[in-house]
């Protein structure tokens, strides 16, 4: 049992940019570090049991446990886990729950083959590395059980750094991930290459999983649907802008010019009414400008190569993207409910 959790921590250390490319898709970079979602670092949760067994077996001592309840796995030689000794941290992207590993990084929208696909190939890489390091210690005289002692010890060495039981969302983490060398790739585009790079995928390629061409077509194939999902999203975004939120507006604005000048005619201070046509005014400014600048920006982005493109989509115009969003929402907040068209967030939220 813990020889083989060992190989699978190996096998997720090793490959873990691969494992992160089968995840990569436009809607979970929305969701990969946010909403109980893991972060984009692959590490492994194992529990506090397990790793106190497996620190145990790192530094040669005797692991006991602290609890009545414990499962047996079967293995003499092996420590004996307490039992439902489950995780609670939602914010691991591979975590032990007990009896099984759940690679919780997959998006919802995603089909599994591709994640699954790379995992295993992942472990039976690992795999067949053991097997081969097992029969050398073996036929050099050694016991069974000494021969998978050694072969836990030295990947929970390799792999030791994968490991990590606390807040994933913490920045804390991501500087402790960068001094462990773990690779923190945000988005898509940033981890799309992964496919193509013969020393990271070739473990792929020898499995008889895929063929290299393969590989190179899922990565153009991947960087097309990025690009024209995000398309698809920006194009949303304009016309919910052009066609709702600002002419939601206008009329909003409308009314209280109206209101102005009768006020005004009737030598009324208008001075609170004044205040919020030049809040309203300011804030349909931003929302036009931006929204302006990200259509010229799509139309600059378009004559680039599609690389270059997921490249820009991802850090300059996404980011565009979800500034004009938070423009609309603060829009919305001063714009009457009787004038606005659309449903509002706490609407979303809270109104049933």
């Amino acid at each position: 049992f813990m020889a083989i959790v060992s190989i699978i921590m190996e096998a997720v250390k090793r490959h873990s940019k691969l494992l992160r490319a089968a995840i990569a898709s436009p809607g979970n970079d929305h969701r990969l570090g946010a909403n109980e979602a893991p972060p984009s670092i692959i590490s492994i949760f194992l529990g506090d049991t397990l790793t106190e067994v497996f620190e145990s077996i790192r530094s040669g001592a005797t692991f006991e446990p602290n609890g009545k309840n414990y499962l047996d796995i079967g293995a003499e030689q092996l420590a004996q886990l307490l039992q439902d000794n489950t995780d609670r941290n939602r914010t691991s992207p591979f975590a032990f729950t007990g009896n099984k590993f759940e690679f919780r990084a997959v998006g919802s929208s995603a089909p599994i083959g591709l994640p699954l696909s790379v995992l295993n190939a992942a472990v039976a890489d690992v795999f067949t590395e053991s097997n081969t390091y097992l029969k050398q210690l073996i036929d050099s005289g050694k016991s069974v059980s000494t021969a998978l002692t050694e072969l836990t010890k030295k990947w929970i060495e390799s792999s030791w750094d994968v490991v990590f039981n606390g807040d994933g969302y913490s920045d804390e983490w991501v500087k402790e991930a960068e001094r462990r060398g773990l690779p923190n790739l945000k988005t898509t585009p940033d981890v799309l290459d992964v496919f193509k790079d013969e020393s990271l995928n070739n473990f792929l390629v020898s499995q008889g999983v895929f063929k290299p061409a393969e590989l190179t077509a899922r990565y153009n194939v991947l960087v097309e649907r990025y690009i024209k999902i995000r398309d698809i999203e920006f194009g949303t975004l304009r016309r919910l802008v052009y066609q709702n939120v600002l002419p939601d507006a206008f009329k909003y604005k409308e009314k209280l010019v109206s209101l102005v000048s009768k006020l005004k005619e009737n030598k009324l201070d208008a001075s609170v009414e004044l205040g919020y046509l030049e809040l309203l005014t300011d804030r349909v400014k931003d929302v036009n400008e931006m929204t302006t600048k990200l259509h010229q920006l799509r139309i600059e982005t378009d004559r680039l190569e599609e690389k270059e493109q997921s490249f820009k989509i991802a850090y300059e115009l996404l980011p565009l993207a979800e500034d004009i969003a938070k423009a609309c929402s603060r829009l919305e907040t001063i714009v009457p409910d009787d004038l606005w068209s659309l449903p509002k967030t706490y609407e979303m939220l809270f109104v049933r």
